[in-house]
């Protein structure tokens, strides 16, 4: 070739470029599918986990569906062929430790002929000499065509591989959807070896499980819909070297559904995360039995992760969540913390401070509440009115530690502590002890034996302690603040109600001045607790601010509220609100809030 006939660089990607876009799948070939399967277009949809080290799902870069599902969903069957691929990419040789990520799911066809348009306009005012065919193709590289768009279907998915021990998206060569390049294109030749490698390996694991990608774009898949059907049947005919018109003989499986047509979305799973016996588990200890343990099997259970607890042995694993749960005696839970045999536990923390723990307080969890406290018989004639009346007494206790400290700290010195486990409070009965120390939930056991309680040492609630070294360790941590994730999800939900009443306009302003009155910080507890519950609380004061619609044929008279209240909330402004004709006050349970 002579030094005149030499193309440049640029002008040698261009025409690569050029031949890669002339074998992609185009809007023209998708017009051509109209052969359905009304059968498996009755599938439901399902939420994939948006937690857990299997397949998750996390809007990215588009996030238009987010009001209408956070969650993102996806038909049945496109979930199952995702969890596969999944567990084959970490079998893959240097993809262990990685997790396929799902940025996007099911859109709306409203949606979809939205952003198709506002583009279309665009790319009309770039190009005003091109035909609406060729206007029409250009936008269905960036945004598919309504008629034959797949992510409305539910079998469409943009996804990228995730490394959860480095805590970092793998390099792909370009970010989703970052059409200023044509390096998104799947074969670009302009990006390095290790992108090129991911990309091969993100095809592999998704095509083996029958998806169909689409060469214009490295993340997107597809099952299903018009692109998997025209993709599987051209592949087919490629494979009997029949080079005639494409003809599709295979079905599309799934229809378009607006919003409102989806019967079915499964819910009840949605924190599920696969979970072999070969791979990593955080232990949790706690109560074998008490009044702790039904509570945090509760808690658990409401957060996704069911035990199935048997009641002749000490350690149960769970399907959902990769976690053993450890049944054990209270007094054993922080020592065992401490010592790394469990990972986390749950405990009181009056049995915490008391075993001088080493542990991390990770979380106040709300329930289990009870204080420490001073007893003292409750006579007349008793010699002890104040704390300085202990000096020269006995107290029966089983929190040695705990009683040392207080009475170091009241300046009591003269005082002989006798070591006690269970019955405490029948010492002062049987002139065994002068006062007790010991944990009061109701003050029935004390009423019952005639004390009352001279000083309380400790306000205690059950609290999620997890030892020191498993919080270094990257990937035991990342589990356990995924479990803290979903236990604050339902403890925060838990204080809340979701309230829709019906108000007339002209009332509007003194009912919505009604729901912004809420209760001072300054009036709380100062309770460790309740200083977390301030820090949420103000977390959502977004989802408190009334929102506010007009109703359908009532639009000048009557509207409709919906905010955040506390359940105490609305019974206290429930006379408020009546007077102001405000009427059909409905309030319903949140199942989760997530900040």
């Amino acid at each position: 070739m002579s030094s005149s006939e030499k193309i440049s660089v640029e002008q040698y990607k261009e025409t690569q470029l050029q031949r890669l876009e002339s074998g992609f799948v185009s809007c023209a070939d998708l017009l051509t599918v109209n052969d359905y399967d009304d059968e498996t277009d009755k599938e439901g949809f399902y939420v994939i986990p948006s937690a857990g080290d299997g397949v998750i799902g996390r809007y990215r870069s588009l996030k238009d569906m987010e009001n209408d599902t956070p969650n993102i969903i996806v038909r049945k069957s496109v979930y199952d062929k995702l969890c596969n691929a999944d567990r084959i990419l970490k079998r893959k040789s240097g993809y262990k430790n990685c997790q396929i990520i799902v940025t996007y799911g099911y859109r709306s066809p409203e949606i979809q002929a939205k952003l198709y348009f506002d583009i279309l306009a665009e790319k009309k005012e770039n190009y005003p000499s091109l035909s609406d065919e060729e206007l029409r193709e250009i936008v269905h590289r960036e945004i598919a065509f309504p008629d034959v768009a797949g992510h409305p279907t539910g079998g469409a998915v943009d996804v990228i591989i995730f490394d959860y021990k480095k805590g970092k998206f793998l390099d792909f060569g370009t970010e989703i959807c970052q059409f200023d390049s044509k390096n998104i294109y799947y074969a670009s030749d302009d990006i390095t070896p290790e992108a090129k490698k991911n990309r091969r390996i993100l095809r592999s694991v998704m095509c083996e499980q029958g998806f169909a990608p689409y060469d214009g774009e490295w993340w997107h898949f597809c099952y299903g819909d018009k692109e998997w059907a025209f993709y599987s049947n051209r592949r087919e005919l490629r494979k009997k070297g029949d080079r005639k018109d494409i003809k599709t003989e295979k079905k599309v499986l799934y229809r378009q559904k607006e919003f409102s047509e989806i019967s079915e979305i499964i819910y009840n799973d949605k924190f599920k995360t696969h979970v072999t016996d070969n791979r990593l588990r955080i232990r949790l200890a706690v109560q074998k039995d008490g009044r702790l343990t039904e509570k945090t099997l509760s808690i658990l259970k409401r957060s996704g992760i069911e035990v199935m607890q048997d009641k002749r042995g000490f350690l149960a694993k769970t399907d959902d969540f990769p976690l053993e749960v450890l049944f054990v005696r209270d007094d054993d839970i922080s020592k065992l913390v401490d010592a790394g045999v469990a990972d986390i536990g749950i405990v009181g923390e009056n049995v915490y401070r008391e075993n001088a723990s080493n542990s991390i307080i990770k979380k106040y969890l709300g329930f289990g509440k009870c204080f420490l406290a001073l007893a003292i018989p409750n006579k007349p004639d008793s010699d002890i009115k104040v704390l300085q009346d202990l000096n020269g007494k006995r107290i029966a206790t089983s929190y040695r530690r705990l009683t040392e400290e207080f009475l170091k700290e009241k300046d009591i010195k003269d005082v002989t502590i006798i070591d006690i486990a269970g019955s405490v409070e029948v010492a002062p009965l049987i002139d065994y002890a002068d006062a007790i120390v010991d944990i009061v939930s109701t003050g029935g056991s004390l009423r019952q034996n005639n004390l009352k309680v001279l000083a309380s040492i400790l306000n205690s609630q059950s609290i999620l302690i997890a030892n020191r070294k498993s919080e270094r360790d990257i990937e035991k941590k990342n589990i356990i603040d995924q479990l803290i994730q979903r236990i604050s999800s339902y403890l925060t939900a838990k204080q809340f109600k979701r309230v829709n009443m019906i108000v007339p306009k002209a009332s509007l302003l003194q009912v919505v001045e009604i729901i912004n009155k809420r209760e001072k910080i300054e009036n709380m507890d100062d309770s460790v607790e309740d200083n977390i519950i301030d820090v949420e609380h103000n977390t959502i004061i977004d989802m408190k601010l009334p929102v506010i619609t007009p109703i359908y044929g009532h639009e000048e008279e009557w509207c409709s509220l919906q905010t955040v209240m506390k359940l105490s909330e609305i019974w206290e402004k429930m006379e408020e609100l009546k007077r102001l004709n405000v009427a059909n006050i409905l309030f319903f349970d949140i199942e989760g809030i997530i900040n």
